[in-house]
């Protein structure tokens, strides 16, 4: 075989298998998950402390949905040093064996059942009251 035709068919070949192989971060996009309660769309959502273990009074953040991609962002209005549009939290919508929604950056966080204090768990989301429980000292 001629070495220019060897060449090229080697190159196909490896093209065909890279180009066909999982990477393991896309992986994750094959998850299954239940559809969020809100319909994809932005919402006003309360914001609560979960340090302090109260709400913030004139603490709004917009809440953006996509399919299970989430995306809170501070209003501008209120007491925090942030400025409109700042990114408070980011991710996917899971839900724990509990059923209580959170804001996730990895699938086994779906596992965790203790979400409500300041120890690094996710960020729950509650639908149905329109609250955020935050911890400001973790970032998700």
């Amino acid at each position: 075989m001629n070495p220019s035709i060897k060449y090229l068919v080697l190159l196909l070949l490896f093209s065909f298998v890279a180009c066909n192989s999982e990477d393991p971060k896309v992986k994750s996009s094959k998850e299954k998950l239940p559809q969020p309660p809100l319909p994809n769309g932005e919402y006003m959502f309360k914001l609560f402390l979960a340090e302090h273990d109260t709400l913030v009074q004139g603490e709004n953040v917009k809440v953006k949905i996509e399919g299970n991609q989430v995306v809170v962002s501070f209003t501008g209005k209120g007491k925090f040093n942030l400025k409109q549009g700042d990114i408070i939290s980011a991710g996917t919508l899971r839900q724990n064996q509990a059923g209580i929604w959170m804001i996730s950056n990895n699938p086994k966080d779906a596992e965790v059942n203790d979400i409500y204090g300041c120890n690094g768990a996710p960020n729950p989301i509650d639908f149905e009251l329109r609250t955020i429980r935050l911890c400001p000292t973790t970032q998700n």
